[in-house]
């Protein structure tokens, strides 16, 4: 039995975790604000609950002065993280939803 590791949703071949897991570690791996939201803007459709936490807490943990005064939040990619939120909210654990309260009220 093959298994088929072509990830129709990135266009390549790769092999190993499920998309979310991949872009969990992307977010991590991120070296700052503008990183973490090209990487939540290039999977938009795979964000989870989880991802959409973590990017989130990236974005408070990578400077809460910068990430304001650039206007993160209210750029293209800022907005469609906070959707992504407000639509999986529902899905959200509880340290998903301590990890944003923090990185709101640290933005």
């Amino acid at each position: 039995v093959g298994i088929n590791c072509f990830d129709m949703k990135i266009g390549a071949i790769r092999c190993g975790p499920p998309t979310f897991v991949f872009v969990n570690k992307q977010i991590i791996s991120a070296s700052n604000a503008d990183a973490v939201l090209a990487i939540c803007d290039r999977f938009s459709a795979e964000l989870d609950a989880v991802n959409v936490s973590t990017a989130m807490h990236r974005l408070a943990k990578s400077g809460a002065r910068e990430a304001t005064r650039n206007g993160i939040l209210e750029s293209s990619a800022g907005r469609l993280l906070l959707g992504r939120l407000r639509s999986l909210l529902p899905e959200f654990g509880s340290q998903a939803l301590a990890n944003s309260a923090w990185s709101f009220a640290t933005l």
